[in-house]
């Protein structure tokens, strides 16, 4: 059994991933909503004039959720968002952190509070800063998110995946326990939470999330190598 805790409330590196069935998350067209304008000279290349000289259209920013047009990166010009700037992170492998929280046989996860898979449940975890190790990385974005402190145990994996716009994510995700059994969450991130045994795992989660769960289930976690914390 488990409890659900819902709350109110309001992107991190998980918010484009493919849909829970593999199907495509179907972006909004440009120039809707708050996307960004796109010069001349790039919307030729978007267009497959100048091919390989553009990124794949990102169609959020991983900090507001707001839409934003394409990056040329022969150029030197990546994705924009009119609130926050260029979008770098995305025109690489985009290196990302996440969480299997495990505590007396139970695993702490929550729920998107943003757009896509709104409402899914996911493991915690989001973009690794510049200069950030991904260790760091993680215990920050689980303390961001759910107010919590965690103490990592173990490497369970790292996966390549793809944002809603085919932009690569590479996640390294780790276990790890806490003391806490009762998040604070932050609103605008995370909607609820919750404590599931190993049989009450939920099967459709954001994204590829189910995959870390179903190698924690396998018990693939292995040590922390030496740099690792």
């Amino acid at each position: 059994m488990f409890v659900v805790v819902a709350m109110t409330g309001s992107l991190d590196c998980d918010a484009g991933e493919t849909g829970v069935d593999g199907a495509r998350i179907l972006p909004a067209p440009l120039g809707t909503g708050q996307g960004i304008s796109v010069p001349e000279a790039q919307g030729a290349a978007a267009t497959g004039a100048a091919s390989g000289s553009t990124v794949g259209p990102m169609w959020f920013c991983d900090e507001c959720g707001a839409s934003v047009g394409h990056g040329n990166v022969l150029a030197g010009e990546p994705p924009g968002c009119l609130e926050h700037g260029p979008r770098w992170r995305l025109i690489r492998n985009a290196p990302c952190a996440g969480v299997v929280i495990v505590k007396d046989d139970r695993v702490l996860l929550s729920r998107r509070a943003k757009p896509p898979f709104e409402g899914y449940w996911e493991v915690p975890g989001g973009f690794v800063e510049r200069g950030e190790h991904p260790t760091q990385a993680a215990r920050r974005e689980v303390l961001e998110e759910l107010g919590i402190d965690v103490v990592l145990t173990g490497l369970l994996g790292i996966y390549l995946e793809s944002s809603s716009g085919d932009e690569p994510l590479q996640v390294t995700v780790y276990e790890a326990t806490t003391e806490a059994t009762e998040p604070s969450p932050d609103p605008t991130e995370v909607s609820g939470w919750a404590w599931f045994t190993r049989e009450d795992l939920p099967t459709e989660m954001a994204g590829r999330h189910r995959l870390r769960l179903d190698d924690w289930l396998a018990g693939r976690t292995v040590p922390l190598p030496a740099d690792g914390l």
